[in-house]
């Protein structure tokens, strides 16, 4: 999967990132930042269909992507997301975070913060 294919899915899955995504200058970097954000705030809105559908998106283009694509994922979208925050903690998210990834997100967050899928329970 290359950034055109990632794109498709991408506004497939969620046509109403459309005009976001556009404005992103054909980055995708920035495009992926745009998938973050869209599931970091279906996870504080607690809007399980709309995180199971960003997730489902993240995960296949990781899996299926170029090695560009891949690593981006990893670097740009795993990375930013909160599963506790100071005020909440959003357990039925970290359930829903695909497993394939859930290794690398809890050793991300040791590192920088001590915080893991497994904080906050």
């Amino acid at each position: 999967m290359d950034r055109s294919a990632y794109l498709r899915l991408l506004k497939q899955r969620l046509p109403d990132l459309r005009s976001e995504l556009n404005e992103q200058r054909q980055i995708v970097g920035c495009e992926i930042g745009v998938l973050a954000k869209a599931a970091q705030r279906a996870i504080f809105a607690g809007d399980r269909v709309r995180v199971g559908i960003c997730f489902e998106v993240a995960a296949t283009a990781h899996a299926k992507g170029n090695t560009e694509l891949e690593g981006l994922i990893e670097n740009l979208f795993v990375h930013d997301l909160e599963f506790v925050t100071p005020h909440n903690a959003y357990p039925w998210a970290r359930e829903m975070f695909p497993d394939s990834r859930r290794p690398h997100y809890t050793d991300y967050w040791n590192c920088i913060r001590g915080v893991g899928l497994d904080e906050g329970k």
